[in-house]
């Protein structure tokens, strides 16, 4: 690790614990603003855990198109979501390499991360930033069934 690395880091250390209980209310918004969506699913965080949220994944419903999804927010709104692994770690070219590893193997997660999409998550979002992501979403689902 370089001296500025580790500058960096110790500046983000030191903005730790803010920079956590925004994430945590970032994701509490989000939260209640999809909660109860048919095309949706939660992902659960039980009382007991305090998540990072380096990532808000969200799971939406098999009849959703995931790949129209990510299209139609970015192009009609100009927000991007992420994914998490895709493709999966397993499928990875040097997991591929290394371990032999190859389709199939892990078909749960294989299937899994295909409706799996995260939204924008970062320190700096306003609540009117996530309520607006909240919005679209609602918006653009049903317009992304299959």
């Amino acid at each position: 690790m370089s001296e500025i690395h580790a500058i960096l880091g110790i500046y983000q250390l030191k903005r730790l614990e803010t920079s956590l209980q925004r994430r945590n209310e970032i994701a509490k918004i989000y939260e209640d603003g999809l909660k109860g969506n048919e095309h949706l699913d939660l992902i659960q965080v039980p009382d007991n855990v305090r998540h990072s949220y380096y990532k808000y994944p969200i799971r939406v419903s098999e009849t959703i198109d995931k790949s129209k999804l990510i299209a139609e927010m970015r192009r009609l709104y100009d927000i991007s979501l992420g994914s998490s692994y895709d493709p999966p770690c397993h499928l990875q070219p040097l997991y591929q390499e290394a371990h032999g590893y190859h389709q199939g193997m892990l078909p749960v997660a294989e299937e899994t991360l295909k409706q799996i999409v995260a939204l924008p998550m970062f320190v700096q979002m306003t609540n009117k930033e996530v309520e607006h992501v909240i919005q679209c979403l609602r918006e653009v689902l049903p317009d992304c069934e299959k």
